[in-house]
């Protein structure tokens, strides 16, 4: 993930972030096309062996900072949430342990992180995705 940092700090990426921390070394990207192509291009050109695949996403950049536009609207769209501690049993890719309004917003509009819910499985569970 630090290549990907620096490179989006580097090139002063302002709608460009991680949307995904799949692995140590697997994250998606998310942003404007033409900001990501700049990342992408200096990825590569920093590590020729680099993997990169294009996700179909029908031109939407998920978790991606303009999402925050849409934070208000979200608000009142889950307004009937009830905000509860979250199950034990959840292993949830968001860093809240509540669930309620804020963390359905920011999973949304904020990256997710795949890599540290997956470390906390107990060895041998069954994963089910939600959502």
């Amino acid at each position: 993930a630090k290549l990907v940092e620096d490179g989006i700090h580097e090139l002063n990426l302002t709608q460009t972030c991680i949307a995904c921390y799949n692995s140590p070394k697997g994250q998606t990207i998310s942003g404007p096309a033409f900001e990501v192509d700049q990342l992408v291009e200096q990825l590569t050109k920093k590590n020729s062996k680099l993997f990169v695949r294009d996700l179909t996403t029908d031109g939407i950049a998920y978790h991606a900072p303009y999402l925050h536009v849409f934070r208000e609207y979200l608000k009142e769209k889950f307004c009937n949430i009830k905000t509860r501690p979250l199950p034990y049993s959840w292993k949830s890719t968001s860093r809240s342990k509540i669930f309620g309004i804020e963390y359905l917003t920011s999973n949304i509009c904020g990256s997710v992180y795949f890599q540290e819910a997956i470390k906390s499985l107990p060895r041998g569970g069954t994963v089910v995705e939600i959502g």
